[in-house]
C-alpha cells in the first residue's frame, strides 16, 4: 500500500506564548497529524548567559502523536538558566517527510529566583498611630497582599484583613506609605502582619 502525503503538518497552539514568565520547561502544542519525528529548542536571546543554549528536546513516544498536547513537561526536557530569556520553537515532520513550519514563542522569561521581601515596617513590637507601611520588593510582583491578624489586645471581628497590593505597590524597590487597599483597624488591637509576593513567573 503506498501512501501519498504531500501535505505538512501543522502546530498550533504552543505554549509558553510570546513575552511569558516561566517557572519551569512546561510546553503545549497541537499537530495536525502524528510526527515521525520533532523537536522543542530553546534558544538564549538575552538575560542570564547560558553556554549549553541552544536546548534541543527531541519529542518521543507519544509526544509525536497527532492533537493537543497540553502542559506537558517532555521526556527530554532541557535544563535551563535562571534569568536567561529564551525563544522557543516547536518543529515537526511527518512519515512523508513533510516539514510544518516552525512555530516560535519569543522573548520568554525563564525565572526559578524567589522575590525577596526586605525592610519591612511597622517593625516587631512597635506602637502605630496609623497604617502606613514600608517594604522592599527585589523584583516586580504580579501579584501581592498585606495581611493584618488580630492576635491580642481590642477585638476585631473583621481580622484578618488581607489587601491586596495594586499598581506601583508591586514595583521593584521601595514603597512607603497607605496602599491603595488600605484596611480599617481596631484601636487598641495587637496585629501581626504578614507581606506576601509572587513574582511573574509564578514564584
Amino acid at each position: 500500500t503506498l501512501t501519498v502525503d504531500n501535505t505538512a503538518p501543522t502546530i498550533s497552539s504552543v505554549a509558553p506564548a510570546t513575552n511569558a514568565y516561566v517557572k519551569d520547561t512546561v510546553v503545549s502544542y497541537t499537530f495536525s497529524e502524528a510526527a515521525a519525528s520533532g523537536s522543542v529548542v530553546w534558544t538564549r536571546t538575552g538575560g542570564t548567559a547560558d553556554g549549553a543554549s541552544p536546548h534541543t528536546a527531541n519529542l518521543t513516544g507519544g509526544e509525536l502523536a497527532t492533537g493537543a498536547h497540553s502542559s506537558i513537561t517532555l521526556t527530554n526536557a532541557p535544563t535551563l538558566v535562571s534569568g536567561t530569556i529564551y525563544t522557543v520553537t516547536f518543529n515537526a515532520t511527518d512519515a512523508a517527510g513533510n516539514a510544518a513550519t516552525a512555530v516560535s514563542s519569543t522573548n520568554v522569561t525563564y525565572d526559578t529566583t524567589l522575590p525577596v521581601i526586605s525592610a519591612v515596617t511597622p517593625a516587631s513590637s512597635s506602637s502605630v498611630n496609623s497604617t502606613s507601611v514600608s517594604y522592599t520588593l527585589s523584583e516586580v510582583c504580579q501579584s501581592g497582599s498585606i495581611t493584618w491578624t488580630q492576635t491580642g489586645g481590642t477585638a476585631d471581628g473583621s481580622s484578618p484583613h488581607t489587601k491586596a497590593l495594586t499598581g506601583s505597590e508591586l514595583n521593584a524597590g521601595t514603597f512607603t506609605g497607605n496602599i491603595t487597599n488600605n484596611p480599617t483597624l481596631v484601636d487598641g488591637a495587637i496585629y501581626s502582619i504578614a507581606f506576601n509576593c509572587t513574582d511573574l513567573a509564578g514564584n
